[in-house]
């Protein structure tokens, strides 16, 4: 098994849900702009800033259902209200 596979192993997101990330309502609210935009910047370049851009997906995610009031239905993927 190399590196990065099995369990535990930690996925990257996406290249459209890291820059998806940039326009979510959510983290436009209640995080600068900038800093988001370099986080981005970095993952785009090869760094690794996966641990904190999925910090701000599930951020999205939850200040929807919880904040927002919605609901996922069974079909649907949270991970598509990101963008």
């Amino acid at each position: 098994m190399s590196r990065g596979q099995g369990l535990g192993a930690r996925p990257t997101p996406s290249e459209g849900a890291v820059l998806s990330i940039l326009w979510n309502p959510a983290i436009q609210r209640w995080f600068r702009p900038a800093g988001v935009a370099a986080l981005v910047r970095e993952q785009q370049a090869g760094g690794n800033a996966s641990r904190a851009i999925w910090g701000l997906m599930q951020i999205a995610i939850w200040h929807r259902i919880f904040v927002e009031g919605q609901t996922p239905r069974r079909d649907e993927e949270p991970l598509d209200w990101i963008a």
